[in-house]
Formats: C-alpha cells, structure tokens, sequence
C-alpha cells in the first residue's frame, strides 16, 4: 500500500558532504487503469552501499499539481541552493470504453535543503507541442553557457522519442533537435528514450532505452563538445 509499492525507478543522486541523496519515482496501487506516480527520496551514509528509504514520498502534490509527480532531476548548485525538473500530471483524458490517456510534462522546482520544495510561479518548462501527451524522464546539465536538457516525448499514435532543449537560467527552455533518433532496424528502431547524459572533456555520452520501454536494452551514444562549449 506505499506510495513506490509497485515499483520504483529513474534514480537521480545528488552527492551532499557524505551522504548520497537518491530521488526516484515511486509507483504506487493502481486506479483501475490508471496509474499513480510519487517521488521518494532515499539517503546512503555508506557511499552507496546501502539505503534508508523515507516511508512517505516527497510533499510535491498540491494545488498545482494535484494528480502527481514523477520524474525528476535535482542539482545542487550551492549548499542552499537546488534545483529540480519534474514531471506533472495535468490530466487522465477519459478516451471512452474503460480506457484513459495520461497527460503529463516538465516543470520547475526550488530548494534551501534538497527535502522541503518551493514552485515559482509559471514554472511549466516543456510544454505539450502538438499531439504530444507525455513528457517526461528530464535530465539535465549545467554548463558555462547555460543549461541543457534531455527528455523524452510522446505523441498521440507515435512511441518515446528523445527531445532536447537549452536555457540560459534553468526556467525557460528552447526545443532543438536532439539529434538522436530510432534506428532503421533493431533493437532501437521503434523508440528512443530515458536519456542519461554525461559531460567528459571532449564529449558527451548518452546512456539510453530501446525497443519497449528498454526491455530490448541498452544503448550509447556519443556527441562532441564543440567549441566554445
């Protein structure tokens, strides 16, 4: 009956002194054919080895976003200063015949601790584009330039594909091409998605899912930092 009961997943640490802070999306009992997502937050004092996990998910539900939260990336860019990307659900579309339409994408959070949570005002930063329904999985990294995000996007009749946005502060966000795409054939040839990107110091690596929602695997792939990057 716990929030993260059925199912936990999306892992972002974020190193505090000598703690590891884990924030994941937890799923919890179903409604009917429906699905419920919080985010849990679990504390490693062993550098990962092991975890204590909080009974209750984080106080992220309220007015705003009343139905849920999923996904989320967290950076801590000074001791009290942290930042958090998120996913919102803003509506289950009643389609007819039992059968519903999740409606969800990416906003904005602040914090002093990495544990108590404060939204600003207007804090949608990908929104829905055309027959898209579901944003979600950001992940994003702080460069001198500014920000960059990785994300994954669906639309209506189609499957997971990996968008990208940049932003010169965090809040408001430009959709560019990400420049990955599904494969001719294989494993990745029907979807793209759950992007985890890391900065070396002349490329980047991007971790991520395949066919199914990753049941078909694993993927990598690599760009280069250009210059003046």
């Amino acid at each position: 009956g716990g929030f993260d009961s059925r199912g936990l997943c999306m892992p972002c640490v974020v190193p505090v002194e000598d703690l590891l802070y884990l924030y994941y999306a937890g799923w919890g009992p179903p409604d009917g054919p429906r699905f419920v997502n919080r985010v849990g937050l679990a504390l490693s004092r062993d550098g990962g080895h092991t975890w204590e996990r909080s009974a209750a998910p984080l106080a992220l539900v309220d007015e705003r976003d009343p139905i849920g939260v999923g996904t989320v990336h967290v950076i801590r860019e000074r001791p009290d200063d942290w930042r958090m990307w998120y996913t919102s659900f803003s509506e289950w579309r009643d389609l007819g015949q039992g059968q519903f339409r999740h409606y969800y994408h990416i906003r904005y959070a602040e914090s002093a601790d990495g544990r108590h949570w404060e939204k600003p005002r207007d804090n949608v930063c990908i929104d829905y584009e055309g027959e898209e329904y579901a944003i979600g999985r950001p992940m994003v990294l702080q460069e001198v330039d500014g920000y960059r995000m990785w994300f994954c996007v669906r639309a209506v009749g189609g499957t997971y594909q990996i968008g990208y946005a940049e932003s010169p502060d965090g809040r408001r966000w430009t959709r560019h091409p990400s420049g990955v795409s599904v494969s001719p054939t294989g494993w990745d040839s029907e979807m793209v998605e759950y992007a985890f990107v890391l900065r070396r110091p002349q490329d980047y690596l991007m971790f991520y899912n395949g066919n199914g929602f990753g049941t078909s695997g694993t993927g990598l792939a690599v760009a280069p930092v250009l210059t003046g990057q």
